[in-house]
């Protein structure tokens, strides 16, 4: 429950959906291995968001939060 609360906070400071991807840039060519971040520190900072937040939703899904928990039958054999 808290790994959700979080993910909605992170989603509602930085106005992304609760289901943000991470989205990948090109970088440009030519400039050798050294390229500079022409990206604004906002922008960085909107797609650190959008990251964390499909990473969270990825451990959502593998814990299996927000579902209700599985009922266990405790039975006698017989």
């Amino acid at each position: 429950n808290q790994l959700l609360a979080q993910r909605n906070r992170l989603a509602q400071q930085y106005r992304l959906p609760q289901d943000a991807k991470p989205s990948f840039s090109d970088p440009g060519v030519g400039l050798g291995p050294f390229t500079p971040d022409a990206r604004s520190k906002a922008q960085r900072e909107v797609e650190q968001a959008s990251g964390r937040i499909d990473a969270m939703n990825r451990s959502i899904a593998r814990r299996e939060c927000g579902k209700p928990a599985k009922q266990t039958k405790l039975g006698l054999p017989g």
